[in-house]
């Protein structure tokens, strides 16, 4: 008995899932520059005539996961927010949003991987360049942490290698985290701030 155009559907919708799903996490483990069509077919064990059957090119396939799975995922920094905040509340908006994402599948984290990883890619859509600001957290802890050191709060010192090492820590975090199943055992977001803090938060 032939299928019906929904179970058609349904199918190619799999199909579609199984390739974004296993090229979110390649692009998140080996990085956007280093992965070929050939390893997302060979990973996902289907054609290149699959593959682009759903996606004319790799491009395609990063744009399609951008807009899908990444920019509107709510696992991402509220960059602007904190932004618009500024100084000392603004990294903790940021600091808190961490703390609220432990129980996040790995998909997203997968998805907030590649977010953090975005400025270090080469050769990435002309269209996706545009809104690197918006996921931007290194520059966006830089300028908070410049900020909160004119408030008289944050630690001496240069508010670009300190954001430099804090951007660092949360990515290896992510990172350690993102094929753990359940629930995500990340580094407290209380703790990263207070280690920006010269005193204790309660005192802030």
């Amino acid at each position: 008995m032939p299928r019906t155009p929904e179970q058609n559907r349904i199918v190619k919708d799999k199909r579609k899932a199984k390739i974004t799903d296993k090229a979110l996490k390649l692009f998140a483990e080996v990085g956007y520059n280093n992965i070929s069509v050939d390893q997302i077919t060979k990973a996902v064990r289907c054609s290149h005539g699959l593959f682009y059957h759903y996606f004319d090119s790799m491009e395609d396939l990063f744009v399609y996961l951008w807009k899908e799975f990444i920019s509107n995922n709510n696992i991402m920094f509220p960059i602007n927010e904190a932004l618009k905040t500024g100084g000392t509340k603004g990294l903790k908006t940021l600091t808190d949003h961490y703390s609220s994402i432990t129980n996040k599948s790995s998909l997203n984290f997968y998805a907030l991987k590649i977010a953090l990883c975005l400025n270090e890619l080469d050769n990435i859509p002309d269209e996706i360049k545009k809104k690197m600001k918006d996921v931007d957290l290194k520059r966006t802890l830089a300028k908070l942490i410049d900020q909160s050191q004119n408030e008289g709060n944050a630690i001496a010192g240069d508010a670009n290698q300190i954001a430099k090492a804090i951007f660092e820590l949360i990515k290896i975090d992510v990172a350690k985290n993102m094929n753990t199943k359940g629930k995500k055992s990340i580094i407290s977001g209380d703790i990263i701030l207070e280690m920006l803090m010269k005193k204790p938060l309660s005192e802030i």
